[in-house]
C-alpha cells in the first residue's frame, strides 16, 4: 500500500484510544480520522509527554523540547498539534523543530525522527549512550539499536520499545506509554507486551 493511499486511511486510534489514554493535551473534540504525518506527529508529542529525560535536560522541567526530523514532511502536522500541547500540558514552554540530515545538526534535540532507513546507522550510532528517542517507521529498526520504531498497520498505530536503548540513553518513559507497546526488545530478544 503506497504512502499517500495510507495517509488518507489512518484512524484517530484506532489511533484516539491510543492518545485517549496517554495524553490529555491531544484529546479535544470528537473521535476522527488521522492522516499519516498526523499519526505520527501525535505519537511524536506523546513521547514527549511520557518520556522522562536527566533532570537537567527534562523538557517538563526546562519547558525547551527540540524535535529534530530527518528527511520527513512532518513539520506541519506537528506544529499543528504542538499547539495543542502548549496550550495544556506543555504550557509556557518553547517547542522547536530541527530539520536535518546528519546528526550534528541534532545535537541538542530530545527526540529524533528518522523517515530514511539509510540514514538511520548514523544517528543510531552518533546518539549511542546520549539521551536522546531516536524514533522511525523502519522494519528494522530497533535491531539496528533504534530506541522506537512506530508503524500503522490496519488503520492501528502500533510500536515497539527497545529497553536496552532506553537504559544506555539515560531515558526513562513512563508505565502509561510503555502499556501500549506492541513488544519490547531486550538482551536481543523481542517480547510481546501481554496487555
Amino acid at each position: 500500500m503506497g504512502m499517500k493511499h495510507m495517509s488518507r486511511l489512518l484512524a484517530g486510534i484506532v489511533l484516539l484510544p491510543f492518545i485517549v489514554g496517554l495524553s490529555p493535551a491531544l484529546n479535544a473534540g470528537s473521535p476522527k480520522r488521522l492522516s499519516h504525518d498526523d499519526a505520527l506527529a501525535v505519537f511524536i508529542l506523546n513521547c514527549a509527554y511520557y518520556g522522562i529525560w536527566p533532570a537537567a535536560i527534562d523538557p517538563q522541567q526546562t519547558r525547551q523540547l527540540r524535535i529534530g526530523l530527518v528527511e520527513t514532511g512532518l513539520e506541519s502536522a506537528l506544529e499543528k498539534y504542538s499547539q495543542q500541547a502548549m496550550a495544556s500540558w506543555f504550557q509556557g514552554g518553547n517547542l522547536a523543530l530541527v530539520a536535518g540530515n546528519d546528526p550534528e545538526t541534532m545535537e541538542h534535540c530530545h527526540i529524533v525522527f528518522i523517515s530514511n532507513p539509510e540514514r538511520e546507522a548514523p544517528f543510531i550510532e552518533y546518539f549511542k549512550g546520549k539521551p536522546v528517542l531516536l524514533l522511525s517507521e523502519t522494519h528494522n529498526f530497533i535491531n539496528q539499536g533504534g530506541t522506537i520504531r512506530v508503524w500503522i498497520e490496519r488503520e492501528r498505530l502500533q510500536f515497539e520499545i527497545n529497553l536496552d536503548s532506553l537504559r544506555a540513553d539515560n531515558i526513562e518513559m513512563k508505565s502509561a506509554f510503555k502499556q501500549k507497546a506492541v513488544a519490547f526488545f531486550s538482551a536481543g530478544k523481542r517480547e510481546g507486551n501481554a496487555k
